[in-house]
């Protein structure tokens, strides 16, 4: 009863007004999936979109260039310990 009370029920003591609309509904989603022994998804683009954060699909490129400059960074570390030069 919590998790409706804290996410659905604008009338409860523990009602979170701070929180978005949607980002409320998607908190309320997770934790009962978490309770539940569901999937949780942690890129739900619903609650992405109201953050602003998923704008043309900006996280899979953030995302994306991090892993590729890791890998770059490792390629070129492994090159100077094995005395490969470029």
């Amino acid at each position: 009863m919590f998790i409706a009370a804290k996410y659905k029920c604008s009338w409860s003591d523990y009602y979170d007004a701070s929180i978005p609309d949607n980002e409320r509904q998607w908190m309320y989603d997770q934790v009962r999936r978490m309770l539940t022994g569901q999937r949780v998804s942690l890129a739900d683009p619903y609650a992405l979109a109201g953050t602003g954060l998923n704008q043309g699909n900006s996280i899979d490129k953030i995302a994306v260039k991090a892993a590729t400059d890791k890998i770059e960074e490792l390629i070129r570390q492994a090159k100077a310990e094995a005395g490969i030069v470029e």
